[in-house]
């Protein structure tokens, strides 16, 4: 699925090339009935919603959701997990999240403890950026309403212990929100399973679809709690200036990007199509491989990825002795086509507990359903001229 010029490794970010089939339906409603969704009683307009509302019964199944729970379908990572957030605390209110979080979760905890609204706690993680979940029992506090956990880390790729947090927290009036924006897709998830209140994730990494959409998943557990953080337009009741609103309308306020969500109805089928489970095993083989690539290279140190592969991501982050991350990356971009990420990831917490916060971050390649064995061959032919020139990893 490459066109031959661009290596693409960077999937933590966005996955890249679509899967088949994505944007030929994105193409087809564009071009053929687009309309604004909620908006009209027209045909089109009704197709449109029709297609909203089937989308979000499918990611409600993907995830093991039941009817009785809600499901908000939202536009980014970050605005899933602010409704979350915002939907969820009141003043006065304590959260403690992991050190893996994205800043997405972190920048509001900290503004909003600035302002006198409430307080948090950094919950620390190890070397491989895993919280331990002994240490969950003493740091909450009578206050405390939220759990923060990322799934997954964007920065190591290690899976966090979720179903030990969630059992430490079934008797009290104190909620989980998982961030699997790395996760959904990449492997089979099931709520209620692992006894999660509350999950927001994005679509178009590991589920295929185009940016613009993610959603947020409230439990059955989360109704009586849920407040509107927000209302706008919404389609109905125009004549209304006043609530009472449904939390769902409310949080999609606004004409929904259709084209997008068209983009993640058919990702969905491809999923199907293929299994997760299948293709969980297919990363789990070219992870493997891509260590091995990554170990050609002396003074390149992997973070992580010791025990079982089961924990662990398609996704390797890296130390270097010699350049810095970003140094590493434009090299592998301008000189061999190759595209991964360097720095910080948007996970600022993480990197003293790693080790990499005086180093400018880490080099991360990180794979998807659309990688190739063509690119895992590309980076190792790289990295192999790159020594066979005379590369000076002390640069």
């Amino acid at each position: 699925m490459q066109d031959g010029k661009r290596i693409y490794l960077d999937h933590a970010a966005t996955g890249w090339p679509k899967p088949p089939g994505v944007l030929e339906a994105m193409t087809e409603y564009q071009s053929r009935w687009g309309a604004a969704a909620g908006r009209s009683s027209t045909r089109a307009a009704s197709r449109a919603q029709r297609l909203l509302e089937s989308v979000r019964d499918r990611l409600l199944r993907q995830i093991g959701g039941q009817p009785a729970d809600r499901m908000a379908l939202c536009s980014s990572g970050t605005h899933a997990l602010r409704l979350a957030i915002e939907s969820m605390l009141r003043p006065g209110d304590h959260v403690i999240a992991s050190a893996a979080e994205h800043n997405s979760v972190l920048r509001p905890l900290v503004q909003r403890e600035q302002r006198g609204e409430g307080t948090w706690t950094l919950w620390p993680v190890d070397e491989q950026g895993v919280v331990d979940p002994k240490r969950l029992s003493e740091l909450l506090q009578p206050r405390t309403r939220l759990v923060i956990l990322s799934h997954a880390s964007n920065v190591t790729g290690a899976l966090q212990p979720v179903a030990q947090v969630s059992q430490q927290l079934a008797s009290r009036e104190t909620f989980l929100l998982i961030d699997a924006s790395q996760t959904v897709g990449q492997l089979p998830i099931d709520v209620r399973n692992l006894g999660i209140d509350l999950l927001a994730a994005t679509c178009y990494k590991a589920l295929g679809g185009m940016p613009g959409t993610a959603f947020t998943f409230a439990s059955e557990r989360c109704a009586d709690h849920l407040k509107v953080p927000w209302v706008g337009g919404t389609g109905s009741a125009s004549h209304q200036l006043s609530g009472p609103w449904d939390w769902t309308e409310a949080a999609e306020s606004g004409v929904p990007n259709t084209a997008a969500w068209v983009s993640v109805d058919a990702a969905l089928d491809w999923l199907d199509s293929q299994g997760i489970e299948t293709l969980r095993a297919n990363a789990k083989e070219r992870t493997g491989r891509l260590l091995d690539t990554i170990r050609l290279m002396p003074s390149w140190h992997p973070i992580g990825h010791q025990g079982d592969r089961n924990d662990w991501l398609p996704l390797v982050s890296l130390k270097t002795d010699t350049m810095l991350p970003q140094e590493w990356a434009a090299l592998l971009d301008s000189q061999f086509g190759i595209e991964c990420r360097a720095g910080f990831h948007c996970a600022g917490a993480i990197h003293p507990f790693l080790g990499t916060d005086s180093c400018g971050g880490t080099l991360r390649f990180s794979l998807g359903h659309t990688t190739t064995d063509h690119c895992l061959a590309s980076l190792q032919k790289a990295l192999e001229t790159w020594i066979a020139v005379g590369g000076n990893e002390a640069l």
